[in-house]
């Protein structure tokens, strides 16, 4: 994402949204991952569960990102192995004539935690995706009762 991080929708609303832009609609996805495959592994299952609960909590949960949150689980447990492999194994082995090369878990656990980042920053599970997703404030306000509350006292 190019230029200036935006600010939460929160933020701007409570400012009286100074530039005079469109708002946009907060997300309120109401809904749930189900639960993790049977494929997925004891680590990738333990980070289902938990993050499930955490993104449902914030309503950020839909059975749509169903895929794109498996992925997120899936690469952490490869992640998580990997590094195992190399805090067992080490970076590098030694070829039968004598030369050093690097453990193939080096480049997996390399491109894992990339993708790892990648997916929790779509999440907003990251320090500075959180002001980019725009949640509403509870689940029983919406932006527009938010809106109407500030013109009501008279904010606008």
């Amino acid at each position: 994402m190019r230029g200036r991080k935006p600010k939460p929708l929160a933020l701007r609303v409570l400012e009286g949204n100074p530039g005079k832009r469109k708002l946009p609609n907060a997300p309120n996805f109401a809904g749930s991952f189900g639960p993790p495959p049977r494929w997925l592994g004891k680590i990738g299952t333990e980070l289902w569960r938990q993050l499930a609960a955490e993104l449902e909590a914030k309503r950020l949960a839909a059975p749509a990102y169903r895929t794109l949150f498996l992925a997120l689980c899936a690469n952490y447990e490869r992640a998580v192995t990997a590094t195992r492999a190399i805090q067992r194994h080490g970076m590098t082995y030694k070829t039968p004539n004598g030369a050093h090369r690097r453990r193939p878990e080096v480049g997996i656990e390399v491109q894992a935690w990339a993708l790892v980042v990648k997916f929790c920053v779509e999440f907003g599970l990251t320090p500075s995706a959180v002001g980019r997703i725009n949640l509403p404030q509870g689940p029983e306000r919406s932006l527009e009762e938010i809106v109407n509350a500030r013109k009501y006292f008279g904010e606008s």
